[in-house]
């Protein structure tokens, strides 16, 4: 224990003179709880201390101070019995002295406060729908009421207010919140009535959260949305219902952090003023090494970071302090922050004070007349990021030191100004070379001594780590013009798809900056709109693609539609349809799936009982000759239309209606073409199109997706399953109620026809993962790399598995999502049991209606699995990551139809289980899907098919003319 002989509290710091000299390194304030603040140290000498203001501690409660020597003793701190002290200016209106000698200083803040209609609320729990708050032994209550009220206004009449049920005991309300609705995105304040006078609800701890996301809890969720019991910024209690996306971000936020003790002693000093030490020069060594010179202060630092407040995070640099030469080593912290975008500033602690310094460059006011280029060092790139992420030095509009971590290609010209803009003018194809011609605007100012383009390549969008060198081969700054040239083979000699873009990478001076070049220019926009544009060689290609005002380079193999023949039809359809020389005809229907490349979906569904049940039926089913589903169509001569010829463009152009499992983007004949495709955006995107849907929409959230969002004007009418998912879908992607029509699905219809194909699946295991966005243009090494084939792996090698599939004398089938087939290859299983699928030779619908157990993540094909009343196990390995990079419109850790896990033995003892129980489904599982889909059997496809004609009659010329 140590006496205080001296204690000065004012608004700008606290001063502490102690009865010995001790040298304090760190000073806690502790309350009647035992809960344990850190107070930031000003400076400290032997014998005295000087501490930052109290205004991050909770402002309710008494307080004593835990002092911490520089051999790590702790001291309890009382007053002497002859003390000076005394609190002035604005904190004798916060604080005040007690009575009691050990806690001596307390808030003034009263438990209760009729004038400030404030109630205190010490600790919080939720457990089983209900809401448990804790509140000062002080309180006296009597039957109290717990009302809800709606942000806009205090004041507002009680039809605009509800009440909750609520008990109190010992000090705690408790309050039921099981039965809530919610507006979305309002918030509603909670008030505790009480003697007639409405106290809302103050939880003072707040003020000491460091992790925005933990002052929310979540106390429920309903169609898509989640309802949260929440502390305001002012750290009042308030309930709001958000959308199930915001609500992962949230719990992401919570993973994510990590309780770094830098953080929590320090981070409560961003709030305020910190202290500003002046850099007199920063100079970058290499990517990783940079010498900072301190003005005139030769201080010995005690810790160096860099600070991410957002995130919470303080990661210590190491350094190397030589006078007021301090030499910084980034390599690790700056790895540390990689994998998302970021702004982190740069501090420091001086080794006798224990408060932050902003490091500054003091000749900040010279710099802002200059472009922010300037003030921009040169950047580490991430080669294993998935979005180009590079760290890179810079000073900002303050003058504070700081790191941006960000995308490699950021805004140049709004964020760094840099002096030098282009545009793509020109793209042709010269012998075996392809040609490129760029247009460039570059503004001479005096300081440039040196302006160098060091590199003109191509990237892959998705992987910073493929590029390929463009070779200049005219530079004309008359004219202000840029050739480049490459030889078409080597851009395109893997066997693989992807996105390139041009990029320049520019020195000026000393300084390293890589351009985006995607512009395109008005000439060559318009040329594009015209007709395809394909550069080929050795049955491979390479063509440019626009959508908006980004030009792609797009490399694949050459299919069906990139003959010259093709390209020609296209732009004839497309001339004769934007000349109204050609017009729709009533009642035709074109019905098609995924890439036009398959006949197992909903959409074939519906053409087959269309064409079994309506003879004098319109409607024609596009498909790829050479899709391997193709032969299916044989039957329907008349019906069929191929991709790429005649009959198909004329049909395409006529057609009243476009009806697809699909969106309509897929109807081009390959996806990737879509954006090169005059066809596309001046035929098809102007046709009425329904959505009938290859999934039930529930684990994907499509609210960002633009071709599925009613912002998009693709989608007309979105054919749902049941009451929840349309409610799903009209919060989510913004559709009415009139446009979600609940039909089912026209494949459901063929459930328990046990055909001799699904018979050969009959008590058999398939396991159907869904694609990931994120490995969509992977190469093979890639692939292999990702934790997706390494926990699909896993899984197929699990010895477990292996013996369990012997004992039943059952199989194992591995089937990919249709974007990851071309990655099937990659999959292998040493256990002659499993057996790794391609949809080549395999139908999806057959594996569905005939196996008797399905292994899944987040793929909708398990609603096909629980509607024939089957028991579905999710896999989801990547839970965190998906939630993060797609979101999902219902809560994965309680999923309806079955159990989530995300280890692959988890996984194989559930796979025992029902092979023991003979595949029974569980009861509980069952009446789950029977209060989402209904019980009865009804006739699809007649309903939907119903509901087109309806459609197509009703809306026969208003609809068509709405495009």
């Amino acid at each position: 224990m140590i006496r205080i002989e001296k204690f000065l509290f004012s608004a700008e710091e606290i001063y502490l003179q102690f009865s010995e000299d001790i040298f304090v390194e760190q000073v806690y304030a502790i309350n009647k709880m035992g809960d344990k603040y850190f107070v930031p140290l000003r400076k400290t000498s032997s014998g005295q201390i000087t501490l930052f203001p109290l205004n991050e501690l909770p402002d309710y409660g008494m307080y004593s101070f835990l002092l911490i020597d520089s051999n790590g003793n702790e001291y309890q701190s009382v007053f002497s019995d002859d003390v000076d002290r005394a609190i002035v200016g604005n904190q004798a209106s916060k604080w005040k002295f007690s009575n009691d000698k050990k806690f001596f200083i307390q808030s003034k803040r009263p438990s209760i406060s009729k004038s400030e209609r404030d109630i205190v609320v010490l600790e919080k729990k939720f457990e089983n729908g209900l809401l448990d708050l804790r509140l000062p032994k002080k309180i006296e209550i009597s039957s109290p009421e717990i009302w809800v009220r709606k942000q806009e206004k205090t004041n507002q009449a009680l039809l605009d207010s509800f009440y909750l049920p609520v008990m109190f005991k010992n000090h705690h309300l408790i309050i039921d919140v099981r039965n809530i609705t919610l507006d979305k995105d309002v918030k509603y304040y909670l008030f505790l009535k009480q003697a007639d006078i409405f106290y809302r609800l103050y939880a003072p701890k707040m003020k000491t959260e460091l992790n925005k996301s933990s002052r929310y809890i979540e106390i429920g969720e309903n169609l898509g949305f989640a309802n949260y019991f929440y502390y305001t910024i002012h750290n009042r209690l308030a309930l709001v219902s958000i959308s199930v996306k915001k609500a992962h971000a949230l719990d992401l936020q919570k993973m994510d952090y990590h309780n770094n003790p830098y953080a929590r002693h320090y981070l409560p000093q961003m709030n305020g003023n910190i202290n500003v030490m002046d850099v007199a020069g920063l100079h970058q060594i290499d990517n990783y090494s940079y010498k900072l010179r301190l003005k005139n202060n030769n201080q010995k630092f005690n810790k160096l970071f860099l600070v991410d407040t957002n995130k919470s995070q303080f990661v210590g640099i190491p350094y190397n302090q030589v006078q007021e030469d301090i030499y910084l080593y980034l390599h690790d912290a700056l790895d540390s922050f990689k994998d998302y975008e970021s702004k982190l500033k740069l501090l420091g602690i001086y080794s006798d004070r224990h408060s932050l310094f902003n490091l500054t460059y003091f000749r900040i006011g010279d710099l802002k007349n200059h472009p922010g280029y300037l003030r921009y060092y040169n950047a580490v790139d991430f080669n294993v990021t998935e979005n180009n992420m590079a760290s890179r030095f810079f000073i900002n509009d303050n003058g504070v030191i700081s790191v941006h971590n960000k995308s490699k290609f950021a805004l140049d010209r709004k964020e760094r100004k840099l002096p030098l803009s282009l545009t793509v003018d020109h793209i042709s194809q010269v012998h075996k070379k392809l040609v490129i011609n760029l247009f460039f605007n570059l503004k001479l100012l005096p300081w440039m001594n040196k302006i160098q383009i060091l590199d003109i390549y191509l990237y892959k969008t998705a992987f910073i780590n493929e590029h390929h060198k463009l070779d200049i081969i005219d530079l004309d700054f008359d004219k202000q013009n840029i050739k480049v040239t490459s030889d078409i083979g080597n851009l395109i000699s893997h066997d693989e798809y992807g996105y390139y873009r041009i990029a320049l990478k520019l020195k000026i001076n000393d300084k390293i900056f890589d351009i985006k070049v995607n512009m395109p220019s008005s000439d060559l926009k318009k040329e594009l709109s015209q007709g395809r544009v394909m550069y080929k060689d050795n049955g491979r290609t390479i063509f440019p693609s626009v959508e908006g005002n980004t030009l792609s380079l797009i490399a694949d193999n050459l299919v069906d539609i990139d003959n010259k023949h093709n390209i020609h039809l296209e732009k004839r359809y497309t001339n004769l349809f934007k000349e109204n020389k050609i017009h729709f005809t009533p009642g035709t229907f074109i019905i098609f799936e995924k890439e036009t490349n398959f006949a197992q979906d909903n959409a074939f569904a519906l053409f087959e009982w269309v064409q079994k049940h309506d003879p004098d039926n319109e409607m024609y089913y596009v498909i790829r000759k050479d899709s391997p589903q193709a032969d299916k169509l044989v039957k329907y001569p008349n019906r069929v239309l191929y991709t790429g010829t005649q009959k198909y463009y004329e049909m395409v152009t006529k057609a009243h209606m476009l009806v697809s499992s699909d969106s309509p983007l897929h109807l081009v004949g390959d996806v990737n073409r879509r954006n090169a495709s005059p066809f596309y955006k001046e035929v098809i995107m102007k046709k009425p199109f329904i959505m009938l849907q290859h999934g039930v929409t529930a684990m994907k959230s499509h609210a960002s997706n633009k071709p599925w969002n009613v912002a998009s004007g693709m989608i007309d009418y979105f054919v749902v399953t049941n009451t929840l998912e349309q409610e799903v879908v009209h919060q989510s992607m913004g559709y009415s109620y009139e446009q979600l029509p609940i039909l089912g699905f026209s494949r459901w219809d063929l459930f328990g026809e046990n055909t001799l194909v699904e018979q050969q699946f009959n008590n058999k295991i398939i396991y159907v993962p869904t694609w990931r966005q994120w490995l969509n243009k992977a190469t093979d090494e890639e692939f292999v790399k990702s934790e997706y084939y390494q926990k699909i792996n896993e899984l197929l090698e699990n010895k477990k598995l292996n013996d369990i599939l012997n004992e039943h004398d059952t199989e194992f089938y591995v089937y990919l999502h249709p974007f990851m087939q071309r990655l099937t290859h990659n999959l292998n299983s040493s256990n002659s049991r499993i057996h790794i699928l391609s949809s080549d030779n395999y139908d999806l619908g057959d594996l569905l209606r005939g196996a008797s157990l399905l292994i899944s993540d987040y793929s909708s094909v398990v609603w096909d699995f629980a509607v024939q009343r089957k028991p579905v196990i999710f896999y989801q390995f990547d839970k965190s990551r998906y939630l993060k990079k797609v979101g999902s419109l219902v809560d994965l850790d309680n999923l309806p139809i079955g159990e989530s896990y995300q280890s692959s033995d988890q996984v194989v003892n559930k796979v025992s289980y029902y092979l023991d129980k003979n595949f029974e489904i569980d009861k509980a599982t069952e009446n789950n899907i029977n209060s989402i889909f209904g019980s009865d059997v009804q006739e699809y496809s007649k309903n939907i098919y119903d509901f087109i004609k309806k459609v197509s009659n009703e809306y026969m010329y208003t609809m068509w003319s709405k495009k």
